[in-house]
């Protein structure tokens, strides 16, 4: 092929269809071969990345052939993987996301304002604002008890951070405790599977593909159905302590794929953050609003000992700096 005298060489024109339909005939093989690899992906319950790992990255050459020699049946091949993997991500994580949101919590609502207890009436509409265009997410029950201590603690719910890189829950090993999960585990669940997810499959097709741009056309899907849930739940969070912890490990998980020198998060993380920010912010416009709004009885205690809102204020302030 390198030599510009073979093509002046009589036995070329001898030689030349024979070569061709040896061509044809092994490109069409090996064609035949990965989208027979490629449906056993589709199959329910397969460990699609056991065979990534152990079956097609074995043949990384018959790709590279088909890369050299196959033209456009490497596009076919190559469309076909985008597309399983794709599916079956999205499958995987809609399913996923969906049995973690049935095991939520009761979470606190909008009455869970520093100065909303004796005069509720008073914020009634405080957040419209904040979650305008929104519906309230399925799953998500905000509770009307502003006495919710959740509401100002942060309690054992720190211990979130401290176990980052524990695995993502078992919805239905979960649903047999009777366990309930705060938002704020539900999301870390969601992004420690989709960071060790994306991981595998950047790592595979970066090496089986020898690029990344299939990665991205590959994981699109699932980080979207993550995002989505974000998106959707943010206007039914009114509890700052889920939104402080939701932003704290979205930024450590971002270190951890740093770690790992991988970028194909960046723009995920940056999105979540985008979301997660401007609500912490609301809510605590509304905390600053129901204060300026209380009637001047509310503000007097009649009993010994510090007013709840003072209570509650310390909880808060100290939750905040734990944090």
């Amino acid at each position: 092929k390198g030599d510009p005298r073979a093509g002046r060489a009589v036995a070329l024109g001898d030689v030349e269809p024979e070569l061709e339909k040896l061509r044809i005939k092994a490109v069409s093989r090996v064609r035949d071969y990965l989208m027979h690899k490629f449906s056993t992906l589709r199959k329910p319950k397969t460990n699609f990345q056991i065979i990534q790992q152990n079956v097609l990255r074995k043949h990384i050459d018959l790709i590279r052939f088909l890369q050299e020699h196959g033209g456009e049946v490497f596009g076919e091949v190559h469309a076909s993987y985008v597309d399983t993997m794709s599916k079956v991500y999205m499958a995987h994580f809609h399913n996923y996301t969906a049995a973690l949101m049935r095991l939520l919590k009761e979470t606190a609502g909008p009455q869970t304002l520093l100065a909303g207890e004796e005069h509720r009436g008073a914020f009634s509409g405080l957040f419209t604002s904040v979650g305008k265009g929104s519906s309230a997410m399925p799953g998500i029950v905000a509770t009307d008890n502003s006495n919710a201590p959740e509401a100002y603690q942060i309690g054992a719910r720190g211990e979130i951070l401290e176990e980052l890189d524990a695995p993502p829950r078992i919805p239905h090993v979960a649903e047999a405790k009777k366990e309930k999960l705060p938002y704020e585990e539900v999301f870390r669940c969601m992004q420690k599977l989709l960071m060790e997810t994306s991981t595998s499959e950047f790592v595979f097709c970066t090496d089986f593909f020898g690029e990344t741009k299939t990665y991205s056309r590959v994981f699109a899907g699932a980080t979207s159905i993550v995002e989505e849930n974000v998106t959707t739940a943010m206007p039914s969070l009114y509890d700052p302590m889920t939104l402080l912890l939701v932003i704290r490990v979205n930024s450590q998980h971002q270190s951890v794929m740093l770690d790992r020198s991988l970028h194909c998060l960046d723009t995920h993380f940056d999105r979540v953050a985008m979301l997660a920010w401007p609500r912490l912010k609301a809510v605590f416009d509304a905390h600053l609003v129901s204060l300026r709004q209380a009637q001047g009885s509310a503000l007097v205690t009649k009993h010994p000992g510090p007013h709840l809102i003072n209570k509650r204020f310390a909880e808060l302030a100290k939750s905040i700096f734990i944090l």
